[in-house]
């Protein structure tokens, strides 16, 4: 099947993502995402990109998620090749080289794989993608007996994270938000 790449749409195109993520069995944020599409970096549509076939349905969807450092992409399952994958990631690449260009920082992105995925990581390390010694460990427990902490406190999390480090305030900054909340 062949495909060719558009623009983002904001949310015209939020219906067909949401139908997206639900047939990728791949797609590594099925939860959060309707929170994800709603990131600072959405506001500027040159960082995200959708994939149609001839029928003009959505077969892929990408997007440069700076508040956490990750390329985010769903691939409609009956299209997912290697060689999408890599076309979508060289978008990617091509739009951080562009963001690079204009503010002068390189910064690292992350493109998720689970640890039991070995043909993945293999794929993703034969592009130059390199594991990160450091990354997040995912674990699960029940949700019984679980103690929320409240919402305000959850809410402030991301925002702390920006705000304490330079160059994530920079990034912060290009994706169109102020350096620092509004009193």
């Amino acid at each position: 099947m062949n495909t060719h790449q558009r623009s983002y749409r904001g949310e015209q195109d939020w219906q067909a993502i949401a139908s997206l993520i639900q047939a990728d069995t791949h797609f590594y944020h099925p939860i959060d995402f309707s929170w994800r599409l709603c990131s600072t970096s959405l506001e500027d549509g040159r960082n995200a990109a959708v994939w149609e076939d001839e029928h003009s349905a959505m077969q892929v969807f990408a997007a440069l998620q700076f508040p956490w450092l990750t390329v985010d992409y769903a691939v409609h399952p009956g299209v997912r090749t290697r060689e999408l994958e890599t076309a979508v990631l060289a978008w990617a690449d091509a739009r951080l080289g562009e963001i690079a260009a204009e503010t002068g920082d390189h910064f690292p992105f992350n493109v998720s794989a689970y640890a039991h995925e070995h043909e993945r990581i293999a794929f993703l390390e034969g592009l130059g993608y390199s594991r990160w010694e450091h990354s997040l460990i995912v674990q699960s427990r029940p949700l019984t007996d679980l103690t929320c902490p409240p919402l305000r406190w959850l809410m402030a999390l991301p925002f702390a994270r920006l705000t304490a480090n330079a160059r994530l305030r920079r990034m912060w900054r290009y994706s169109g938000r102020p350096s620092s909340p509004r009193r």
